[in-house]
């Protein structure tokens, strides 16, 4: 535009911002597949840390009683059941 750099920049300074991204994505890149490897490193050394045996789900469900006043012993005094699986 004619005007000068108030930086004092050389004129081929804008024209440096792609190539700092292509750098700074190249290192990403490398970074992300050095840690990929280390994580697949420990991954292999691990041992079992929890042991978990006969795991069994158990739900707590409400008996339901029939009528008006049913329903409303329901909201005092509700019963429930226990359901394995």
């Amino acid at each position: 535009m004619g005007k000068p750099d108030p930086f004092g920049l050389p004129v081929f300074a804008p024209f440096l911002a792609p190539v700092a991204a292509g750098a700074m994505l190249l290192a990403a890149a490398w970074f992300w597949a050095v840690g990929l490897k280390i994580i697949k490193v420990r991954d292999l050394s691990m041992t079992e840390i929890i042991v978990v045996r006969q795991l069994q789900k158990s739900y707590r469900v409400l008996e339901r009683r029939a009528g008006l006043m049913g329903s409303v012993a329901n909201l005092f005094a509700p019963r429930y059941r226990e359901v394995q699986r």
